[in-house]
C-alpha cells in the first residue's frame, strides 16, 4: 500500500469517528422526562451534546457507538506510522521510548 492510499483509509475512518453520536452518557431528568445528553473532547475542549428524549433504544445505541468508535479510533491509530502510539505514557515520559 502506498502513503496515499494509507492516508485516505485514515482520514476515511475519523470522518466515520466524528459522524457517529458518541461519548460519556448523562441522562438528566426535568419535569418528569427523561433527556440523554452526550460529554465528549473536540479539539481539547470539552463539549456535550443532546442526545434526545431517553429511551432504552437509544441508550444502547450510545454504548455500542463507544465500542465502535473506540475500534474505529484503534484502527485508524495504525497508520501513525511505526505502531508508535504517540498519547501512551511511556512516549509521553520516558526519553527513549521503545
Amino acid at each position: 500500500m502506498n502513503i496515499a492510499t494509507l492516508l485516505q483509509e485514515q482520514s476515511l475512518l475519523m470522518s466515520r469517528v466524528d459522524k457517529t453520536l458518541h461519548g460519556s452518557l448523562d441522562i438528566r431528568e426535568q419535569n418528569g422526562k427523561k433527556y440523554i445528553y452526550v460529554h465528549f473532547r473536540e479539539d481539547g475542549v470539552n463539549r456535550t451534546k443532546y442526545a434526545g428524549e431517553y429511551s432504552v433504544e437509544l441508550h444502547n445505541l450510545i454504548l455500542e457507538n463507544n465500542e465502535l468508535v473506540k475500534q474505529l479510533q484503534h484502527d485508524a491509530n495504525k497508520y501513525q506510522g511505526n505502531g508508535q502510539n504517540r498519547s501512551s505514557w511511556k512516549y509521553r515520559f520516558c526519553r527513549n521510548p521503545q
